[in-house]
């Protein structure tokens, strides 16, 4: 069998600040847009909303969906990564060695939820993700 060089302190990094960073930051875009929308319906309303602000606040709405859906994805995907560096510590001598240096850090408070796929926004709510992924031999995280 082939070796896999991967360095499980990379991936643990990527999983708990890297991707979470951009999942933040996708937050913040799609918290811009929501409160954008907001002024923007108000404004329609006010000007008997014409067809085209209508259809307007739709592409909106549907963008803003498609951003929530990203950051619970890459919530998700900063989950798996931690997961995976966390699997390789227990399974590969050479990735044994790179962790045991490492001390345990918490992963971001995103992830207090493991149990439910998706981002938890601060107030405490859910954001759907995407399902998550199944291995071929039937491992599934979580179960």
């Amino acid at each position: 069998m082939g070796e896999l060089r991967i360095d499980p302190q990379q991936l643990r990094t990527r999983g708990t600040v890297n991707v979470p960073d951009q999942a933040e930051r996708m937050a913040r875009v799609a918290q811009d847009l929501f409160d954008g929308l907001g002024s923007l319906n108000s404004m329609s309303a006010l000007a008997g909303d014409p067809t085209a602000l209508r259809n307007l606040l739709q592409v909106g709405s549907d963008v803003y969906d498609e951003l929530r859906k990203t950051v619970g994805s890459l919530n998700n995907i900063g989950v798996a990564l931690v997961m995976t560096a966390d699997d390789f510590h227990g399974t590969d001598e050479q990735a044994e060695k790179k962790y045991e240096h490492l001390t345990p850090a918490p992963l971001p408070p995103d992830y207090r939820d493991l149990e439910t796929p998706g981002a938890n926004s601060e107030d405490g709510g859910h954001v759907p993700s995407t399902p998550d992924a199944v291995d071929p031999d039937g491992y599934h995280p979580g179960r």
